[in-house]
């Protein structure tokens, strides 16, 4: 069992509506267990209704990261992750995955606040092996701004 974070930041957020941020990769070994995600506005005062989703994927396609998130595992003696990490650039991921799932949790907060989400241990979203799980823009931002992403997870396996 590892429990990890993974961060992502975003220097000019400005992806096209239904463009991925951040998704997950679960290993041929593992299940996962996703706590929470996160969409944190780091430098736009602008006050913007945003629409965020987070949520399965059920056909990955080509989808193909556009920068590389950070991985921080919570206990010093922690094994590697079995996770693959998939993180957008300003513009989203280099190519988007080719189906997502419906939300499994859909918001529309001001973009001053942020998206958040964190389940509750038995509500928890669990990922099988292979599996796919992301954040995503439902719109598309009218104004940039630097955005810091998570998902907090617990691996068991791997």
């Amino acid at each position: 069992m590892r429990a990890a974070t993974i961060e992502h930041e975003i220097a000019a957020l400005a992806a096209t509506g239904g463009d991925g941020v951040l998704i997950i990769e679960a290993a041929a070994d593992e299940v996962v267990q996703v706590l929470g995600v996160y969409v944190h506005n780091l430098d736009n005062t602008t006050d913007e209704l945003m629409h965020y989703a987070a949520g399965k994927i059920t056909t990955k396609g080509a989808l193909a990261s556009a920068a590389a998130p950070n991985l921080i595992l919570h206990e010093t003696g922690d094994g590697a992750t079995g996770l693959t990490l998939y993180g957008a650039d300003n513009n989203g991921m280099t190519t988007e995955p080719t189906t997502w799932a419906a939300p499994l949790h859909e918001d529309a907060p001001s973009s001053r606040v942020g998206f958040r989400k964190e389940w509750s241990p038995i509500n928890s979203i669990w990922l099988s092996p292979g599996e796919l799980f992301g954040i995503r823009l439902i719109t598309t931002p009218v104004t940039a701004f630097k955005a810091a992403c998570k998902i907090e997870v617990v691996e068991y396996g791997g």
